[in-house]
């Protein structure tokens, strides 16, 4: 394998090596918003709560 071809692998795996990183990141995200929602399902919407008061 050539120099060049070396240097090339080597910036495709740093490349990979952000990217998996940066996928690690959008999950935990992912996951906190997840659990956020959960949280707040129980909960009502306080925009559903004038849409009541309109209506009553």
């Amino acid at each position: 394998m050539s120099t060049e071809d070396e240097n090339e692998v080597a910036r495709l795996r740093e490349l990979n090596s952000e990217l998996e990183d940066s996928i690690k990141r959008c999950r935990a995200i992912l996951n906190d918003c997840r659990k956020r929602l959960a949280a707040n399902t129980n909960s009502p919407d306080p925009s559903e709560k004038d849409e009541e008061s309109r209506l009553a």
